[in-house]
């Protein structure tokens, strides 16, 4: 029973892990079922005016076709309030009264194929929390039971009973197997999609996210990039080991996460112990603000590197504004913040630089620069 209670609560978590991608596959679905059904629905209309022994079921045709066909040219506004999982069992519910009443008033003497589909389909092909699913199945076909047994010859009834009872467990049974499997492949690509994203030592969002932030951020009126290098990690490195070393770049990247929530500010690892900021919401004072308060707290996390005159860890930052960037400028802006990082190094680091325009004229960064100590 243990057990059982900690498969659903996994599934119940995979599930809120990646509802986008889940709402996503919902909508297609409905979308689906909704233009399958409307087109159906119209074709069974047509050929019971036409075919005689179809002409009992005209205004159901008729009723199910304009509900379903209102749902399709309202779905897109429809679900921006209600998620698509809903709209599935509104579908779905419609499809039931369809069933009861053709069973019930149509055909009372045969018992129903169209509702054992739909009680064995529903559990299948929808993706959600799986103790509703399986409710709304149990419910659907108590209602049909209830609604449709009264008007049954009185054989039918055991096998009325029978086969929805059968078809409801079959449908709940392998819809939850099949269920936590299609949810078991979204966690895989989020993973996936996280370890393309994710640096995995730090936590922080990698060289490959930041291009894609500022490619998508290129119409904005103002960007702001704050390089940031740890000052002597060659150096701490050799003194501590390599272990240290890691345990150094979680705890100042700890402080990022930090800094992240506090402000509207992301920070990405671009290589090594070198990382970038990226803002577009703060202007150059607030910026070297908040550059200048990250010296603070690197500072005062008081993490021991003998190398240093400092006596513990220090970074140096280097900042860089534009007020819109195009895809090839973003490199210039890198640039920039690069050269007054490098300035921050030679005025004794621990410091937070801004770019100015003469730094390109007066500084020149040494070809093995990129090896930073």
């Amino acid at each position: 029973m243990k057990n059982m209670i900690n498969k659903q609560q996994n599934s119940n978590l995979l599930i809120t892990n990646n509802k986008v991608e889940i709402e996503q596959s919902n909508y297609k679905l409905a979308f689906t079922i909704l233009f399958m059904g409307c087109t159906a629905f119209f074709i069974f209309l047509l050929m019971s005016i036409f075919v005689e022994s179809y002409n009992k079921l005209t205004y159901a045709y008729l009723i199910e076709t304009i509900i379903l066909t209102t749902f399709l040219i309202f779905f897109d506004k429809i679900k921006r309030i209600i998620p698509s999982v809903y709209l599935i069992y509104a579908g779905y519910a419609t499809l039931i009264a369809y069933a009861i009443y053709t069973s019930a008033f149509i055909t009372p003497e045969f018992t129903s194929v169209i509702i054992l589909f739909f009680l064995f389909q529903i559990p299948i092909i929808t993706i959600d929390i799986s103790w509703r699913v399986n409710l709304v199945v149990i419910i659907y076909a108590l209602i049909y039971m209830l609604t449709v047994i009264p008007f049954k010859e009185v054989t039918l009834v055991p096998d009325e009973i029978l086969n929805c009872i059968l078809f409801s467990s079959f449908g709940i049974g392998f819809g939850n197997t099949l269920r936590n499997t299609r949810v078991e492949n979204f966690e895989l690509k989020r993973q996936s999609l996280i370890r393309e994203k994710i640096d995995y030592l730090t936590g922080l969002k990698n060289r490959k996210c930041l291009f894609d932030t500022l490619d998508s951020t290129s119409d904005k009126k103002s960007t702001a990039l704050m390089m940031i290098d740890i000052d002597y990690f060659k150096q701490y490195n050799d003194t501590y080991g390599h272990l240290d070393g890691d345990q150094c770049l979680k705890k100042i990247s700890q402080c990022f996460h930090e800094f992240e929530s506090k402000y509207d500010i992301s920070f990405y690892r671009y290589g090594g112990e070198e990382f970038v900021a990226h803002t577009t919401v703060y202007n150059d004072a607030k910026i070297l603000a908040i550059g200048e308060e990250l010296n603070q707290a690197i500072f005062n996390l008081q993490i021991p590197h003998n190398a240093s005159q400092y006596n513990f860890v220090t970074v140096s930052i280097g900042i860089a504004i534009a007020d819109s960037i195009e895809q090839n400028q973003v490199h210039s802006l890198l640039s920039k913040a690069d050269l007054a990082l490098y300035t921050a190094k030679s005025q004794g680091r621990n410091n937070a630089i801004l770019y100015q325009a003469w730094m390109d004229k007066k500084v020149n960064i040494p070809p093995s620069y990129r090896t930073r100590n």
